[in-house]
């Protein structure tokens, strides 16, 4: 409900950014957020819940890691939304977002 409430009543696409950073962690489905604003800004956000690993993962989720040991578990806790990749008003002026398929 936060989501659609920031969506709803964001001022501006910063504005809406400022506030979903602000709901700390995500735990809904993944999602591409592409944003515009009357005054032509635009933004995207991506919004999925990635979980925190124990110990120094070598390749940060890019490779299988080890499963027979506990060495690379989940914390049960996920990365804040605003640690997320995010842009505001790219200097290309446009944004590409699209599914694997």
């Amino acid at each position: 409900m936060d989501m659609i409430n920031n969506l709803l009543y964001a001022d501006s696409v910063k504005d809406f950014v400022s506030k979903m950073e602000s709901i700390g962690e995500y735990n809904g489905i993944p999602l591409n957020l592409l944003i515009a604003s009357r005054d032509g800004d635009i933004g995207y956000m991506l919004l999925s819940p990635h979980p925190i690993r124990k110990g120094n993962i070598p390749h940060k989720g890019s490779m299988v890691q080890d499963g027979t040991t506990t060495e690379f578990d989940w914390t049960g806790r996920y990365v804040e939304v605003k640690d997320l990749p995010k842009v505001i008003n790219p200097k290309k002026g446009f944004l590409v977002t699209a599914n694997n398929r």
